[in-house]
């Protein structure tokens, strides 16, 4: 299953990682954000680090996270970077099925 919503992940993750993840992808710190058919991948740059992040969507609630930093890897929790990530697939991928009108 591929197909998940800004509110399937905003109830997956805590209320912190779901703001620090948009406080992320509006400051510009998602290098990277492709949907995948199973999820999506991508990368989030925090100083000088780059955490990558990659999500399979088990069911519209469920989000088998893997992530490089501290947080995911003590907990397999959504963290805000697997949602900065998922906020910027949603965005390209809204983007590219709703072209611009003239």
């Amino acid at each position: 299953m591929s197909g998940w919503t800004e509110q399937a992940l905003r109830g997956a993750a805590s209320w912190r990682a779901f703001k620090e993840g948009l406080a992320l992808r509006e400051g510009g710190a998602v290098v990277e954000a492709k949907k995948t058919e199973s999820g999506w991948r991508g990368a989030v740059r925090v100083g000088k680090r780059v955490f990558r992040v990659g999500v399979v969507v088990k069911s519209a609630t469920g989000f088998e996270v893997r992530c490089s930093c501290p947080e995911n890897q003590a907990s397999g929790e959504v963290c805000c970077h697997a949602v900065a990530t998922g906020m910027q697939a949603l965005a390209v991928t809204s983007a590219v099925q709703t072209p611009d009108e003239p």
